[in-house]
């Protein structure tokens, strides 16, 4: 499957799995509207039952009757009003126990109050008057009758002023069901998102990696080849410094084929967890010198300067020798490769508070922020385009961290693009 075919079918991945969660946000807002809405109705619907409950409960209380046999009979009653009779005690008790029945234990105010002046002559009303008054929570206490003027009716008016909160608080639960469910389904699909966009990583990394050691093996797989027929000419085997000339490169290119081979089987076992240390108290200045002697030939080759400022007062770790060579080695060739014509390198040592810093200073293109997290990662090579002056397979820094680690350091890195780097090493040192 090409690249191409494996992005569109992420993003249509995507771009489906985005419209089913729209959908289920839709349809999760949707619910909650209709549930608030019929919890609102159920409100209403409860309120204008307490409100006859409690009319007909104040009505049986005095003229041991329904209020609606009552108003039957209002003209043989003497044109009595209910109002004319409440005891506001009474009525408060009823009213409690009504809402109370009804599962409406919550704040509220009420008032009793004449429709010609808006009078109140009993309740709880205090700075709720205009919102009693037309409040929808409302019942006629007087009977619709030619014996008495509607303008002399009275009403029993009930505000909530909690109410939202009470319904709201009846959907906290459902609300909280659906809040975890649709956090579980969020992270699911971060998940799914994260591990398609791993993949794609991955299978771009992987082919970086396979094209950069295609490069890296082809150039001195062909120059042995090279150098292996032109000792097969006669001239050439009768010549001995021509002879040990072509021999000197086959041995070259050799090495650096065993290098190649060599820090990708470290990488296989470091992923394995089988790498072995051989750790055992060693003198890091010891090890910086060797590292430097080693390297003097391609330093002359590059028309490089490598300068050492060794002075920790006490310079001994315990390390694993060969494997700290590889680290500082693997530096050193990072500060050659990515550094202009005249390369200027300094390695430094430090000794402060039972620790010792190694430090390896280039001048070189330097990196930029953007890559600076991400240049310890397995694979992880700076952007070059498709150029490949530049060799590597992206796994030198990455076992120079995993070894760092290993030995209980830390290793940080200093660098802006196009003014150099400094990779600082600090590891607990010892007498």
């Amino acid at each position: 499957m090409t690249t191409l075919n494996k992005n569109f079918r992420f993003f249509m991945n995507i771009t489906l799995a985005s419209l089913a969660m729209l959908v289920i946000i839709f349809m999760q807002v949707n619910w909650f509207i209709d549930a608030y809405r019929l919890k609102n109705e159920l409100f209403d619907y409860k309120t204008q039952v307490a409100l006859k409950s409690i009319v007909n409960q104040m009505t049986e209380h005095k003229f041991k009757t329904n209020k609606d046999v009552f108003c039957e009979h209002f003209c043989i009653y003497q044109r009595q009003n209910i109002v004319d009779h409440i005891d506001e005690a009474k009525l408060d008790s009823i009213i409690n126990t009504e809402f109370v029945s009804l599962g409406m234990d919550m704040n509220y105010k009420y008032g009793v109050f004449r429709k010609s002046d808006s009078a109140f002559i009993l309740g709880n009303f205090k700075d709720n008057e205009k919102e009693l008054i037309s409040s929808k929570y409302a019942i006629s206490l007087s009977c619709v009758s030619s014996c008495i003027s509607p303008d002399n009716f009275f009403y029993l008016s009930f505000v909530f002023p909690l109410k939202e909160r009470f319904i709201l608080k009846q959907l906290l639960i459902p609300v909280i069901i659906s809040a975890i469910f649709f956090f579980l389904l969020i992270l699911t699909y971060y998940n799914i998102i994260s591990y398609y966009l791993k993949l794609l990583r991955l299978s771009t990394i992987k082919a970086d990696f396979i094209n950069n050691l295609t490069h890296e093996f082809k150039t001195p797989i062909a120059t042995i080849s090279i150098a292996h027929d032109m000792l097969k000419r006669g001239d050439v085997i009768n010549d001995l410094e021509k002879r040990e000339k072509y021999l000197s490169i086959i041995n070259t290119e050799n090495e650096r084929l065993k290098s190649h081979v060599n820090q990708i089987l470290y990488i296989s076992l470091i992923e394995k967890g089988d790498v072995y240390l051989n750790t055992e108290k060693a003198d890091i200045h010891l090890i910086i010198k060797k590292c430097v002697a080693d390297h003097e030939e391609i330093i002359n080759q590059k028309n490089a300067t490598l300068t050492t400022s060794l002075l920790a007062s006490n310079s001994f770790a315990n390390i694993d020798r060969i494997h700290f060579y590889n680290v500082l080695s693997n530096l050193i060739d990072n500060a050659l490769k990515y550094t202009g014509q005249k390369p200027v390198i300094n390695i430094a040592t430090e000794f402060k508070e039972g620790k010792i810093s190694i430090s390896v200073t280039d001048n070189g293109i330097g990196i930029g922020k953007e890559h600076l997290g991400k240049i310890f990662n397995q694979f992880y090579r700076v952007p070059t385009g498709n150029k490949h002056n530049i060799k590597g397979f992206g796994l030198g820094l990455y076992y120079v961290k995993t070894i760092v680690s290993l030995f209980k350091g830390e290793i940080s890195v200093l660098s802006e693009a196009g003014k150099g780097s400094t990779f600082t090493i600090v590891l607990n040192a010892i007498t």
